[in-house]
Formats: structure tokens, sequence, C-alpha cells
């Protein structure tokens, strides 16, 4: 296949260089390179659409909320994590307590 491509590339180089043929001949070897040139574009078209053909498993709006619903589910666990194992805060369910939030934000903000 690119043996061809080659060949009807060298063909066209040689066609735009000799300027002795007359108007009619180069016209009709115009069309029929552009005709050439089609069926190429058309053959490796086909190619590509055999060989690889994207398909969307997933929809778009499935994955935003997919990565939403990650992003939630890891900041959660790191919550839990950052206050029962590195801050020695006892249980991993007392994150979500509204009383601890409430402690924590008197602790950043009564300081100052």
């Amino acid at each position: 296949m690119m043996d061809n491509e080659t060949k009807l590339r060298q063909q066209r180089k040689k066609s735009n260089v000799d300027t002795k043929k007359k108007p009619a001949e180069s016209a009709e070897q115009e069309q029929t390179a552009d005709v050439e040139e089609q069926d190429l574009k058309r053959e490796d078209k086909q190619l590509r659409s055999w060989f690889w053909r994207p398909t969307r498993w997933v929809p778009i709006w499935l994955r935003i909320i997919i990565v939403l619903a990650l992003i939630a589910l890891a900041a959660a666990v790191g919550a839990m994590i950052g206050y029962a194992i590195i801050g020695d805060g006892g249980d991993m369910m007392d994150v979500f307590n509204r009383d601890t939030w409430n402690h924590i934000y008197d602790i950043i903000y009564d300081s100052i």
C-alpha cells in the first residue's frame, strides 16, 4: 500500500515538472491523480475504521459523576485516616460528627 502511494507521489511530481504537455492532457492527469488520491484516502479511512474504531463505553456525564463520587470518597477516607490514625482522635466515624468540626473550627479561629 505504501509502495503505491509513493509511486503516485513520484508520478505527480513528474507531471508537475513536465510543462511541455498540453493543457488538456495535464488537466486529465490532474483529474486522474485527484481520483487516485481520493481512492487512497478512502482505502486508508476504511483501513483505519476496521483497525481502530473508538467506542465510548461510559458516557461523559456518567464519567463526571463517577469522578466526583471518587473525589468525595477520597476526601472522606482521607479525613477519617487523618483524624483517627494520624491525629489520634479516636474512632474513625467521629470525623463525621458536627461537634468534631465545631471543635476544630473553634481551635482554628478562636485563637486569632
